[in-house]
């Protein structure tokens, strides 16, 4: 049997795992050419480059869980004691404005009841989990689209407050909502194919 702080680390890698794959498709990766080799000059400024697209992937990735984490401990807290979730506590927690705060709690609050289904699911891995909570695609993929429509009220609400110009703003969260949907679509055919 699968115990609680398995299910939690399952959870969490997958977590880990698609913020990573949605960075690669989200943040442009500097190429290689050969001149750049030939040039050491060139090959210089393509490594810089390329550790500042590192840097860069993995502080995306490390803000892109913030709020997944904050859920997935939350759930734990709720099952291992029985007391009722603070969400609106947990959305506190991310100094946003309050216009922002409401449509991040709805974001909190529907990952938090997908990873106390998770939690309470028997499995050994996180695909398992997924299909005992969830029993068939169609289910799993109603929770994907309200997920899905949840982060981009969020993305929405939070846009006019960001420092950058409007234009990069809706290319950035629009390309993170098309590919955040692409991946959790192929997840979902990869965990319930046959």
């Amino acid at each position: 049997m699968y115990s609680l702080t398995d299910k939690f680390n399952a959870i969490i890698a997958h977590e880990r795992l698609f913020a990573d794959t949605l960075a690669l498709r989200v943040l442009e990766r500097p190429k290689l050419s050969i001149w750049m080799i030939l040039i050491p000059i060139i090959f210089l400024y393509f490594f810089y480059r390329y550790q500042r697209f590192t840097a860069g992937r993995k502080q995306f990735g490390d803000n892109y869980l913030i709020n997944r984490e904050r859920a997935l401990n939350e759930a734990v807290a709720v099952i291992e004691s029985e007391k009722s979730p603070d969400l609106e506590g947990l959305s506190r927690l991310s100094n946003l404005p309050d216009d922002v705060r409401t449509c991040n709690t709805d974001v909190l609050r529907i990952l938090f009841e997908h990873y106390v289904e998770l939690l309470r699911s028997e499995g050994n891995s996180f695909d398992t989990l997924i299909r005992t909570a969830y029993k068939t695609k169609a289910n799993y993929l109603l929770y994907v689209n309200q997920l899905n429509q949840a982060e981009k009220r969020l993305n929405a609400a939070i846009e006019p407050h960001l420092a950058e110009s409007n234009e990069e703003v809706a290319r950035i969260t629009g390309a993170i909502a098309l590919h955040t949907d692409a991946i959790r679509r192929e997840a979902a055919d990869k965990i319930f194919a046959g």
